[in-house]
């Protein structure tokens, strides 16, 4: 990956979780964490991995999604880039994946 396309998902990643904290005014959304951003090298599209902390992960993804133009608006006007990106967004389980094996580790240990 380039320096420059890794500038690119830096400042992404930016702009995104400013936009999800400060500028869309929904509470579900301030708890989403963006863990990566993987812009296509033509600049296209981009996934954009979360953590979703919440009961109903497919509602949060699914006010994300209705919430995607909006963000690609916030990209276009906040990121130095010829044209922004098409938006999608993937719930990341690795973290509570890794959780759950550390639940699991320790209750081996203890018996």
């Amino acid at each position: 990956m380039s320096i420059k396309l890794q500038r690119t998902n830096s400042d992404i990643t930016r702009v995104l979780q400013v936009a999800l904290t400060q500028k869309l005014g929904n509470p579900a959304l301030v708890n989403v964490n963006i863990l990566n951003v993987e812009t296509a090298a033509d600049l296209s599209t981009c996934r954009v991995f979360v953590d979703i902390r919440h009961d109903n992960p497919a509602e949060i993804l699914a006010q994300l999604e209705s919430s995607a133009g909006f963000l690609r608006n916030e990209i276009a006007n906040n990121v130095k880039i010829r044209r922004a990106p098409a938006v999608r967004f993937i719930h990341d389980q690795g973290r509570a994946n890794a959780e759950r094996v550390e639940e699991l580790l320790s209750k081996i240990h203890s018996e």
